[in-house]
């Protein structure tokens, strides 16, 4: 166990500066869109399907249209995953870098803390993008 004692605790809101972000909320936007083009290819296909006249036809290009929707569905949950970590990874440094500057000893969520530490989240929401 260390010895050390921590003088100086800050507490975030993180979930209040990823909501806030610009960049969250411009890929929420993003995402959106992705997710209408999708349906809008949904419906596309739906009228390539009925106007087939065979039934095994229609099986058939219905098994290869949940494929390529499948497919389209993970491209986008994944992209929007990825971004959206990337995102939070740079505001966990952008935290870390302003409580390192006013001599934070240590950074907690403001959820896990039932009293004490100075309140940076609004410092840190003037800060991320």
């Amino acid at each position: 166990m260390s010895d050390k004692t921590y003088n100086k605790i800050a507490v975030v809101d993180v979930n209040k500066v990823v909501g806030q972000s610009k960049r969250v909320q411009d890929l929420k936007t993003e995402q959106e869109t992705k997710i209408r083009e999708l349906n809008m290819w949904l419906a596309g296909i739906k009228v390539d399907v009925e106007s087939r006249k065979s039934e095994e036809e229609k099986q058939t290009l219905v098994a290869e249209y949940n494929k390529q929707f499948a497919q389209r569905q993970n491209e986008i949950r994944d992209n929007y995953t990825q971004k959206l970590k990337d995102i939070e990874n740079e505001i966990t440094e952008l935290i870390s870098k302003a409580a390192q500057e006013k001599g934070y000893d240590m950074v907690l969520s403001k959820y896990v803390v039932l009293f004490g530490g100075d309140d940076i989240t609004e410092e840190i929401m003037a800060t991320v993008q």
